[in-house]
């Protein structure tokens, strides 16, 4: 008996360490975490391909999927130094051996934003969900994307990097309607176009790096962009994937 007690005793101490080191995580290494699992798979890795041997790779997010056609969210610098007449755009999705052809749907180099179409039906991979906070200075945020992409690179799943935004936003440059952020996450090559979350909804879009800070893509600077291209009294009522899903429609 007095063994089976003592077995339980410990067994009891172990359950209670366990729950400790649970504990003992740091904060920002659980949303780390926590964004990564329920994120992951609507992260995606963009190559884009040219004339010779240009190459290019970013990141981007699903944005709308309805099974037979998928909208992608990505920044535009990527695609610039192409041409467009002999530019190939694909997209590798989560779990899939090969890439899938894509277009650009939306260009828009003011406002460093783009959005690419695959018209052909591909797994419902989720699309992400996008925020409608408004008060963001001094709030975590988790950065996914594939860092250190090259047109060779074998990295098939996206990385994170935390970091706090570092202001409100702010029109970028003094271009109307372009409204940015400051962050300080970590970036690197191929992460240009990667969704930046705030609580596991989208708040912006990785831009580019400055001293000391990282500009990313405000989702009002996103709405804007859409809702250009919308006609109807009905667009100021619209969310982003509805929107993608009719411009989409219609091309």
């Amino acid at each position: 008996m007095s063994e089976q007690s003592d077995d339980e005793e410990y067994g009891s101490q172990g359950s209670e360490e366990s729950e400790d080191s649970a504990d003992q995580v740091p904060m920002e290494t659980q949303l780390v975490q926590r964004t990564f699992d329920s994120q992951h798979r609507s992260v995606v890795r963009i190559l884009v391909r040219g004339d010779g041997n240009k190459n290019s790779m970013c990141s981007g997010c699903v944005a709308h999927n309805n099974g037979a056609a998928c909208s992608v969210l990505t920044t535009y610098h990527i695609f610039k130094r192409f041409s467009q007449d002999n530019m190939q755009v694909s997209v590798l999705f989560h779990g899939m051996d090969k890439e899938v052809p894509a277009k650009v749907l939306i260009a828009e180099p003011d406002k460093d934003l783009a959005v690419l179409l695959v018209a052909e039906a591909v797994p419902l991979f989720p699309p992400v969900e996008f925020s409608d906070e408004v008060d963001l200075s001094g709030r975590y945020v988790v950065m996914m994307g594939f860092f250190g992409l090259d047109c060779h690179s074998m990295v098939v799943e996206p990385g994170a990097s935390i970091g706090r935004i570092m202001s409100e936003p702010f029109i970028y440059k003094g271009v109307p309607s372009f409204e940015c952020f400051y962050a300080n996450h970590t970036i690197e090559v191929g992460t240009s176009g990667g969704p930046v979350f705030l609580d596991e909804k989208v708040v912006g879009v990785n831009m580019e790096a400055d001293i000391g800070k990282v500009s990313a893509i405000s989702m009002n600077t996103v709405k804007w962009v859409l809702k250009s291209r919308i006609a109807g009294d009905n667009v100021q009522d619209l969310t982003i994937p509805a929107m993608l899903q009719q411009i989409a429609s219609q091309s």
